[in-house]
């Protein structure tokens, strides 16, 4: 199965740093839809908006329901989980195999997403007034516990788990880091971590755990490893086309990064 992962869209009602975010993300969308056939969903790992406003908010759902898919929202560092709820109906539990193409939610927060392969589990990093992150403590629990009828899971989260070596974003990272290590190694589960937060591509291992995280649909972040002021650069933006295979009872998770924005000039070699 497949599914569309996206993050850090900062939707703005202005131009953002020369970025017009709201055609970003309608340009996002349109390519999905003629490049991504068969994704059963889409997740966005947060920061949907710049600034949080009924306004944002409405553009940003009014694209994503254009997906045609169940779209999941989570909530960022600039975002307001409360404002979200206007326009982003909340939900604890969802079936994947439950949303027929009649009954399809146009967009959900759930805690948990229950699909044929495997189990996604939403953490909700946002701390009010502050960049920095922290996994709650019943979302800690979640984790702790495990997933049901021997499923692995996948945790989909804001900030990354993980020091990226950019000092000023490390700064505002995942303040209780070593709590979710211990319930992902109390838990034995899980199969992998995508997030956002960085606004760069970045994959690798933590705590043997793969993590993906996507840069930004709208403006990255300069790769700078020293000082403490944020500088910010004009890259390509994209998204990830994940691809989820069971062999053997073990998952096989491939997540292919679709650049949007670059000339479709397809040739043959």
């Amino acid at each position: 199965m497949k599914f569309i992962h996206l993050t850090d869209t900062h939707l703005a009602l202005e131009p953002l740093y020369g970025i017009d975010t709201r055609e970003r993300l309608e340009r996002l969308a349109a390519h999905v839809r003629s490049r991504a056939d068969g994704a059963a969903f889409a997740v966005v790992t947060g920061d949907l908006v710049n600034r949080a406003s009924p306004k944002a908010y409405g553009a940003a759902a009014e694209i994503l329901r254009g997906l045609d898919m169940p779209v999941f929202v989570l909530a960022g560092n600039h975002d307001d989980p409360q404002l979200m709820q206007e326009f982003f109906a909340p939900a604890s539990e969802v079936d994947l195999c439950g949303l027929t193409e009649g009954k399809r939610p146009a967009l959900l927060a759930p805690q948990l997403l229950r699909t044929p392969l495997f189990e996604a589990v939403f953490l909700n990093t946002h701390q009010d007034a502050a960049p920095s992150g922290r996994v709650r403590a019943d979302d800690l629990a979640r984790v702790r516990e495990g997933g049901r009828e021997g499923r692995p899971r996948l945790l989909f989260m804001h900030h990354a788990p993980f020091a990226s070596g950019i000092a000023a974003m490390d700064a505002a990272g995942l303040e209780n880091a070593h709590e979710l290590r211990e319930a992902i190694e109390a838990a034995a589960d899980v199969a992998g971590i995508f997030c956002g937060h960085l606004h760069r591509t970045m994959t690798g291992l933590w705590a043997g755990i793969p993590v993906w995280c996507l840069r930004s649909t709208a403006h990255a972040v300069a790769p700078e490893l020293r000082g403490a002021v944020m500088k910010g650069v004009l890259e390509a933006p994209e998204y990830a086309l994940v691809e989820v295979r069971c062999d053997c009872g073990k998952l096989t998770v491939l997540s292919q990064t679709m650049r949007f924005t670059e000339p479709d000039a397809c040739f043959c070699l």
